[in-house]
């Protein structure tokens, strides 16, 4: 009966968003005459993008291993002998190598981080900070493995988790895998990440990814939401990708990620540059443009615009502008279409900057990853 009726109240409080955001949608209406380009060469002059790329070589092999887990780590002494251990005591039949990176930390990690140093199976690495992007690109430059996994170091995995992706993955030929798992914070578990098993999250983590998919591929260093390379660029090369329900991976939640900070820092605006990149190097990649990848775009579309909700009114008109130039250019023939980013379309069509912040406030289809 309690099930049922927190069923009812949940349907209850989405009808009231609909309303509530039909209501709002209707009533907004603000054309912006920005040119696109002049909108565009305007962000070029006042948040420009990093001089980056996600084109490189890396070596792959000699296979020594079926893992290799990179862990990217800066100033993380209050989670990383955690991360560690719950790797270190995984049992499973399969070889796996930890690439662990001290990304120039101020604090004990680097300390704790060298006492793992006899571990067989633990190689380390200390650097200059270079940012996430840096830390896991210093670990990809030689993978020795047939598959690599990412790990955040205030992360952890859950018993089984190599187990139970390289089983997978060996017993499918998959060039991807991805679980499940769950978020927690300093009070406990919150939720699931993905509520729907047979979706990809869209993070680096929570799956094994076949080595050679890297051999051309790393982080653009520089840029804040570097992770976008995963849909965009690694998903769409891999050849087949399966999925598992069971729960491998435990993300924390904490005030300190970029994910859940909001701050009015001009490198918010990466979001709509890195979105640049990605469809430049999908052209150079002979990825197509797509339903799938015209979802995802119009998906980034609304996450831009809360990563840069603080920012001033004209970089983020510029950036709607911008915005509205760009789909038309790659996706001319889904824009007209009837799915759940139809109304999102028809306000960066008409360039209603209104009903534009409506969507993307809105907060019903596009929940984050």
């Amino acid at each position: 009966m309690m099930v049922q009726i927190k069923g009812i109240i949940r349907k209850m409080r989405g009808l009231w968003k609909l309303l509530r955001f039909h209501v709002s949608y209707r009533c907004a209406h603000e054309k912006v005459n920005i040119p696109s380009e002049g909108a565009r060469a305007y962000l070029c002059q006042v948040a420009p993008a990093p001089d980056s790329t996600a084109f490189t070589h890396n070596q792959i092999g000699p296979k020594d291993y079926d893992l290799t887990i990179i862990i990217p780590a800066y100033n993380a002494e209050k989670w990383i002998k955690q991360c560690l251990d719950s790797i270190l005591t995984q049992e499973t039949k399969y070889t796996y190598l930890v690439k662990v990176v001290n990304d120039g930390s101020k604090d004990q990690t680097p300390a704790l981080i060298e006492q793992y140093r006899g571990d067989a199976h633990v190689q380390i690495i200390h650097q200059e900070n270079r940012g996430y992007s840096g830390a896991r690109n210093a670990a990809l430059k030689h993978l020795p493995s047939e598959y690599v996994m990412f790990v955040d170091s205030d992360d952890y995995l859950l018993p089984g988790a190599i187990e139970l992706l390289l089983e997978k993955g060996y017993g499918e030929n998959a060039d991807i895998v991805e679980g499940n798992g769950f978020r927690f914070d300093e009070n406990g578990r919150i939720g699931k990440i993905k509520e729907q098993n047979k979706a990809l999250w869209g993070g680096p983590c929570l799956k094994i990814i076949r080595s050679e998919l890297f051999e051309c591929l790393e982080f653009p260093e520089g840029y804040l939401y570097e992770d976008t390379i995963i849909r965009s660029l690694i998903v769409p090369l891999a050849k087949r990708i399966a999925v598992i329900p069971d729960e491998i991976y435990a993300y924390r939640i904490h005030m300190d990620s970029i994910t859940w900070k909001r701050t009015a820092e001009l490198n918010r605006t990466h979001s709509y540059w890195i979105m640049e990149m990605m469809h430049d190097h999908m052209r150079q990649l002979s990825i197509p443009f797509d339903h799938d990848q015209y979802c995802l775009t119009m998906k980034h579309i609304v996450f831009t615009y809360r990563r840069t909700i603080l920012l001033s009114e004209e970089i983020k008109r510029s950036i709607f502008a911008a915005t509205c130039g760009f789909v038309e250019k790659y996706y001319p023939e889904y824009l007209a279409g009837k799915d759940c980013y139809s109304i999102l379309a028809t306000a960066l069509v008409n360039r209603d900057y209104r009903k534009y912040k409506a969507c993307c406030e809105a907060d019903l289809w596009w929940d984050g990853e």
